[in-house]
């Protein structure tokens, strides 16, 4: 920052210097120490709110792609909170904190880093989908019977007969699960480690010893996932930490009131796999007969008393793995993540002589078949849209108060608290605000109180629309307040069909044109 490079070869203590040839070393923070020193990285910044708002870009002139990959690789050393990636789709991802920091690191990846015009899309903002389990009386009709209970679903393919169900997971389950989403990937990782040093040691050291060494190795590992979010979760846990904890969840399921009672305290050892990408808030288990092989019996003795060998394994079962990453990965709603599902593998049983067909290709058909059948017993309840959400910290004066609330009603946000400082005639506010209907928010704000309110807003996390898109008003009561479409109540309906529309879905909706009379002019 100064007017001219001086070189030097030592620093006093107490300047600033800068340092050359180190782009290729160090990422976006580092401490520089003495050789043969073990040290931390004490610069490192520890962020609590991952990148939340997403823009795909592409460069005005398309030969000049090198230089936009080059200014986002520049843009990711220099801002801590940027996030570049590809996509599977190919396109080039800045993924930013929020509307202001997102024009700041478009203007700077102009003007600075790429320093050529660069076109981008419109904010993508993430949602989730979950379900939950209401009042009989207040859910969809059952869509299958005849099958079994709410949520099963059986499939035939081929000479197959596989029975699944789909449930909501306990809440507090799914809680765990999203706060130690790190702790997941390391432990799918060190599996696969540890089956490679099983294999290649046979009897040359027992189990326990290699066990031992891949809980060290949980500790000490410290590499991300592209999707961890640069470590927001919480703070790793040991293998034996993680599976006491996730039972204990587990067993609080044990209170839901659901019409079949389901023990949830025997199921932390049916465990397969955590969904998506493996470390997600979704659990497939095992039938009671181990078609699968389970999460935890490659890491675990305690397990092994249900092991069977591979041989004897569902000849299909990398298809259903597939399917059920698919299903989780784009649900059934808006082709958005889902979170807090069970899905149980109740049977997998071969059909009679005569009900057998012939399946061409029956490996990729199972994972189609697995996945839609996910989604219809997804469907069975009750499905709810999850918003992501800001905490809004807002300092205001009293006579400007209503203002702000009305700002922020509009903007379909709610108030969580509201303080007095002592000493002073200011208020400190607290609210909820979904991010997709805060971009300009702001600005208003600012604007309707003349600048004497100023909002701070921070992603704190996903929260759901307490309203299923499908609910159609059906008692009298309800299509005499509400009309016989109700759209305009039904605020879960109109973020799933704005999704779609933007993914290019199918859009189930109804057309309605008012009627108006033509006017034509007198001539003269």
């Amino acid at each position: 920052m100064g007017r001219e490079l001086v070189a030097l070869k030592k620093v006093p203590a107490g300047n600033i210097v800068g340092i050359g040839g180190l782009e290729k070393s160090v990422l976006k923070s580092g401490s520089i120490i003495s050789p043969n020193i073990n040290g931390v990285n004490l610069a490192g910044v520890n962020l609590t709110t991952p990148p939340i708002v997403r823009v795909a870009l592409e460069p005005v002139n398309p030969t000049q792609m090198d230089r936009l990959v080059k200014g986002l690789e520049l843009l990711n050393q220099a801002d801590p909170c940027v996030q570049t990636f590809v996509q599977s789709t190919g396109e080039l991802i800045l993924a930013t904190a929020g509307e202001l920091h997102l024009e700041r690191c478009l203007k700077d990846l102009k003007e600075r880093f790429a320093g050529i015009e660069i076109s981008s899309s419109k904010p993508d903002i993430p949602y989730r989908e979950t379900i939950i389990s209401n009042n009989n009386n207040e859910m969809n009709p059952q869509k299958t019977p005849d099958v079994g209970p709410r949520g099963w679903v059986n499939i035939k393919l081929g000479k197959y007969s596989i029975k699944l169900s789909v449930r909501p997971l306990p809440e507090e389950t799914t809680k765990f699960l999203n706060s130690n989403h790190l702790t997941i990937s390391k432990l799918v990782n060190s599996q696969k480690k540890l089956n490679k040093k099983v294999t290649e040691s046979e009897d040359e050291e027992s189990q326990e010893d290699v066990e031992e060494e891949i809980e060290v190795e949980l500790k000490d590992e410290d590499e991300l996932d592209e999707d961890d979010n640069f470590g927001t979760a919480a703070k790793e846990l040991s293998l034996s930490e993680f599976k006491s904890k996730l039972d204990e969840s587990l067993k609080t399921g044990n209170d839901l009131k659901l019409k079949e009672n389901i023990e949830w305290s025997d199921k932390i050892n049916r465990i397969v796999s955590f969904a998506p990408k493996r470390t997600g808030a979704n659990i497939l288990f095992d039938s009671e007969s181990n078609d699968l092989s389970r999460f935890f019996n490659d890491i675990d003795n305690s397990t092994n008393d249900n092991t069977k060998d591979k041989k004897s394994l569902f000849e299909f079962a990398d298809s259903l793995l597939n399917g059920y990453q698919l299903a989780t990965l784009r649900g059934p709603l808006a082709a958005e993540p889902t979170e807090g599902v069970a899905v149980f593998i109740e049977s997998i049983g071969e059909l009679p002589e005569e009900e057998v067909t012939n399946v061409p290709n029956i490996s990729g058909r199972m994972i189609t078949s697995f996945r839609d059948a996910i989604h219809q017993g997804f469907l069975d309840w009750s499905p709810r849209i999850m918003l992501a959400m800001y905490s809004c910290d807002i300092q205001a004066s009293a006579e400007v108060l209503g203002k702000v609330y009305a700002v922020v009603q509009k903007r379909r946000g709610r108030i969580i608290s509201e303080e007095m400082k002592e000493g002073t005639p200011f208020f400190t506010i607290e609210a909820r605000i979904p991010v997709v209907e805060a971009f300009g928010f702001s600005e208003d704000i600012r604007k309707k109180t003349s600048g004497a309110a100023s909002p701070q807003l921070v992603f704190v996390g996903y929260e759901m629309i307490d309203l299923d898109p499908f609910w159609v008003p059906t008692t009298e009561e309800e299509l005499e307040e509400l009309g016989e479409f109700a759209e305009r109540e039904n605020v879960a309906r109109k973020y799933m069909n704005q999704i779609r529309r933007k993914k290019g879905m199918f859009v189930d909706e109804k057309v309605i044109k008012n009627a108006e009379k033509q006017r034509t002019l007198k001539k003269d």
